[in-house]
């Protein structure tokens, strides 16, 4: 691999993560403060969204614009975590190829916490776990570069 398509490598990976990076995160700060009772419904905070576009059910604990943007995010949730779980996906395998499987593996477990199921605290512990899970696996692709010597050759210098 070459210099500059390695860095390209480098910087498509780099944005993919930051940019799932903070869909995820946006989706569980959604769906951890809806279920905490500070913006949302009932329907939000068990994870059920059925009942989110229709406006019949739930009670509104927040207004403003904060509590829209949070309300949208609770609302788009399921898609914009598929997506950032994609985009993760391929951040991590652009750096290490074993990194898929265990990534997708995190993103299903957040996914079918937040979204396929009613209790709340199974949510935080299914979004701590994929978050700590991906920041591992983020933390082992890191690749090192070989320590070059004054006459050129690699290893570490003496």
């Amino acid at each position: 691999m070459d210099s500059d398509s390695g860095r390209r490598t480098t910087i498509v990976s780099t944005c993919c993560a930051v940019a799932g990076g903070v869909g995820a995160v946006a989706c569980s700060l959604s769906m951890t403060l809806a279920a905490l009772g500070i913006i949302g419904t009932v329907a939000a905070a068990s994870g059920s969204m059925a009942n989110m576009g229709s406006g019949s059910s739930g009670q509104t604990a927040s207004s403003g614009l904060f509590g829209s943007l949070i309300r949208f995010l609770v609302q788009v949730g399921p898609p914009l975590l598929i997506i950032s779980v994609a985009a993760i996906t391929v951040s991590l395998g652009l750096r290490r190829r074993a990194a898929l499987i265990p990534a997708v593996l995190a993103g299903a477990v957040m996914y079918a916490g937040m979204y396929l199921q009613p209790e709340v605290p199974l949510m935080y512990a299914s979004i701590a776990l994929g978050l700590i899970v991906w920041a591992s696996l983020y933390v082992w692709t890191q690749r090192r570069q070989p320590r070059t010597r004054p006459d050129g050759t690699e290893g570490h210098a003496a």
